[in-house]
């Protein structure tokens, strides 16, 4: 990943954060985000054309988690976090 730099990028990761810490959903959320995998490299190999079929399976399962994690960051109460929930 690209440093951040300063400014609202910064200030908005760290409310997130924060935001889950305090609110004790950083440990569920810790769980389904190891489930998910690492999404971004699996869709880059699709676009290669040169994803295998556990690539696939992956990224299945990964969708598979994403209403779980939408419902477990709902609660949070941080901008950042709240927008990732709706999406």
């Amino acid at each position: 990943p690209r440093p951040l730099g300063v400014g609202d990028p910064v200030r908005h990761r760290r409310q997130a954060v924060s935001a889950l810490l305090e609110s004790y959903h950083y440990e569920p959320v810790h769980e389904l985000l190891r489930a998910v995998g690492d999404i971004e490299r699996i869709l880059a190999r699709v676009a290669l054309r040169s994803a295998r079929p556990r690539d696939l399976a992956r990224l299945r399962d990964a969708f598979g988690v994403l209403p779980d994690l939408q419902q477990t960051l709902a609660p949070v109460n941080a901008q950042h976090v709240e927008r990732l929930a709706k999406v």
